[in-house]
């Protein structure tokens, strides 16, 4: 495998084929921005709804940021706030509704980055490479990008959350029990329906070593299902 070295403060090596992925990752960047200025469609129904939620957090956090945290929990009945928040902050950078959208290139890396890295673990990084443009490449995915909806985070959440399972090396791992079970309760806060899909690949990795399961593991396991009950019961 050729290397292109390039030498950091902490002289770490980053290999050639990452730089791909940087290149992907400025295509998907540019060619949103480019896309979400020209575009003038009017939002659809559940769209308007999640733009006006984000709208409502952008003017908490100009005019009482002190009451952001109470709002998170009160503004949303129906769908989980967490993305119409993280929107907010678009919003607060470029005052005009459509900029709301942009939030959606944040969950596009997400996806990117993290197939990439969840294919390269199991396989090499070529099939890493292919795994992400090819995702990115599915026309749903890529103009999932130009609308403010759910679907599209929830998927990246999925993938992130199944690399961090797989990282946690059997819930021996607590850093990464921990950033496993904190990505779940963020999926939660998502769309309800992240759990039905983490659900299946946490219990067949979590019995697939039953028989072996420490004390560390145990306590690794029930300390992140804490955190994550922390994370949702205030919304649910």
């Amino acid at each position: 495998m050729i290397l292109f070295v390039i030498m950091n403060k902490k002289n770490k090596i980053i290999e050639k084929e990452y730089i791909y992925i940087l290149f992907l990752t400025f295509f998907i960047i540019i060619s949103n921005i480019i896309w979400l200025q020209k575009d003038t469609t009017p939002q659809r129904w559940d769209e308007s709804i999640h733009l006006n939620a984000a709208s409502n957090f952008t003017q908490t956090l100009k005019t009482n940021p002190l009451k952001v945290l109470i709002t998170f929990i009160t503004q949303e009945s129906f769908y989980p706030p967490l993305v119409p928040f993280l929107a907010a902050f678009c919003g607060l950078i470029y005052p005009e509704q459509d900029s709301f959208t942009y939030i959606m290139i944040l969950f596009q890396i997400i996806l990117i980055i993290f197939t990439f890295l969840f294919t390269k673990k199991f396989l090499d990084i070529y099939s890493a490479i292919c795994a992400s443009t090819i995702i990115i490449s599915f026309p749903l995915i890529y103009t999932e990008g130009h609308y403010f909806m759910f679907d599209l985070p929830l998927t990246s959440f999925i993938i992130m959350a199944v690399y961090f399972l797989f990282k946690t090396d059997f819930f021996s791992n607590r850093k990464y029990s921990f950033i496993f079970f904190i990505v779940c309760g963020a999926g939660m806060l998502i769309k309800w329906n992240f759990i039905l899909f983490i659900i299946t690949p946490f219990l067949f990795y979590l019995f697939q070593n039953k028989k072996d399961i420490s004390k560390e593991q145990k306590y690794n396991i029930i300390s992140g299902l804490i955190i994550f009950l922390i994370i949702i019961l205030p919304w649910y």
